[in-house]
């Protein structure tokens, strides 16, 4: 409907990925893909690999291992009575295909394991 509604939509947003896969074919199939770019946030492996493809232009990632990560090592903090920050950050990153390129060069900063391992697995396609 945005596509054919809409006179010159730049930008659809997604916010799951069987929603993102539906968008993508219906962009294509209107042969506006040159002109419409799909974005979608949470960042999970299949998005990463889409982006990858060439299929949507970027995504906000999360990194929920990352953040489960944080939870438990907090966890074990408190259990401790060790000390812990009021406010924990979980870090997000705007990923698109540049930035999935520097990653693997190691260039993207700030440089973040979760972040590489999850850009590894959506190229290599072995998402979880």
């Amino acid at each position: 409907d945005m596509t054919t509604k809409n006179p010159d939509p730049k930008a659809i947003l997604t916010d799951a990925h069987a929603i993102e896969d539906r968008v993508y074919s219906a962009v294509e199939s209107s042969g506006k893909n040159s002109q419409i770019s799909v974005f979608r946030y949470n960042g999970s492996c299949p998005t990463l690999n889409s982006i990858w493809k060439g299929k949507i232009k970027g995504t906000l990632y999360q990194g929920w291992s990352g953040f489960g990560a944080n939870v438990v090592q907090t966890a074990i903090k408190v259990f401790n009575k060790e000390s812990v920050a009021p406010v924990i950050e979980n870090p997000a990153y705007v990923i698109d295909k540049k930035a999935m390129e520097q990653v693997q060069a190691g260039t993207f900063q700030p440089q973040d394991p979760t972040l590489t391992v999850s850009i590894n697995e959506a190229i290599s396609g072995t998402c979880p």
